[in-house]
């Protein structure tokens, strides 16, 4: 045997046990990242039965981003559970935390990514539907159970699941058919009270066209009265104005001025007529009984003469 063939049988078994060196060491990587994520796993349960949810969830997360580096460690439905378990973290948070729906819509994402690692894992179909129970998409809740049940007819959360959706749904319908109902009546109230106030309206503007009917019928009889009685106070002036409200007043007042002027004239003259006479009666009663006393002494002298 010549040298050169001697050489080819070694170059092939340094080539084979190099080889059989990468194999060995692949295996070790491979059997570390295992048991490292065995670890993660592990240690995520324990944190998530802790209630520690947020440490949980990155705990799988480690596990889910060392994975792909042991393509034959894990299956596709190992990447699903992964998932289903951080879902399952987000979904505790939020019950955690009513008021912030956030939470739910993580976990739904994290359902959604463990679907399409495996389309079949019924976990992470029902962990999504709870879920969208929870935000009220009864709808969508029902679509998931009933796909569950498709491929487990006989698994057990689903039905119950199931179950409570359909008398959830039930009463939802109910609620909904007696806000129809109470609605109604509502339309009802409102356009009776419409009528109602169309009715008052138009009794109200009735009332305020007569009212204002005869607002213009009494403004124009004042005027008619106006107007007479000016043509009236003209025809007794002989064509002078007299002014409104004074001339009957101002007659009156002259008449009246007129009348004392001749009563009080004549009550002078006899006031007068009075004192004259009591002035001269006792001069005119002495020149009497002169008169007298001269007529008897002329009777007594003829008488004796005679």
């Amino acid at each position: 045997m010549s040298s050169a063939q001697e050489k080819v049988p070694d170059e092939l078994t340094e080539v084979a046990a190099h080889e059989e060196e990468e194999d060995e060491e692949v295996q070790d990587e491979v059997a570390a990242i295992v048991e490292l994520v065995t670890e993660l796993k592990q240690e995520g349960t324990t944190l998530f039965r802790l209630r520690d949810y947020d440490g949980a969830a990155f705990k799988f997360d480690e596990a889910i981003r060392l994975s792909p580096r042991a393509p034959r460690a894990y299956d596709e439905n190992d990447i699903a559970s992964l998932h289903s378990n951080v879902a399952a973290c987000y979904m505790h948070m939020n019950a955690e935390q009513p008021e912030d729906e956030h939470h739910y819509h993580q976990a739904i994402d994290r359902c959604n990514m463990a679907l399409e690692a495996s389309p079949r894992y019924t976990k992470a179909l029902l962990k999504r539907a709870r879920c969208f129970e929870a935000l009220d998409r009864l709808d969508l809740a029902c679509v998931d159970v009933q796909e569950v049940l498709t491929l487990e007819p006989n698994n057990a959360v689903a039905l119950e699941l199931l179950e409570s959706l359909r008398e959830e749904m039930e009463e939802k319908k109910f609620l909904l058919e007696q806000e129809a109902r109470s609605l109604d009546e509502l339309i009802k109230v409102i356009s009776a009270s419409e009528k109602v106030a169309r009715q008052f309206t138009s009794v109200a503007s009735g009332k305020a066209d007569a009212a204002a009917a005869v607002s213009t019928e009494t403004a124009d009889g004042h005027d008619t009265d106006e107007i007479i009685h000016g043509e009236l106070d003209d025809d007794d002036s002989g064509g002078q104005e007299t002014p409104h409200g004074s001339s009957q007043e101002e007659h009156v007042g002259e008449s009246g001025h007129d009348k004392q002027g001749d009563h009080g004239g004549t009550d002078a003259s006899n006031a007068e007529h009075t004192a004259n006479s009591h002035s001269q009666g006792p001069l005119r009663l002495h020149e009497d009984n002169q008169e007298r006393v001269s007529s008897c002494t002329d009777s007594q002298t003829r008488e004796h003469h005679q």
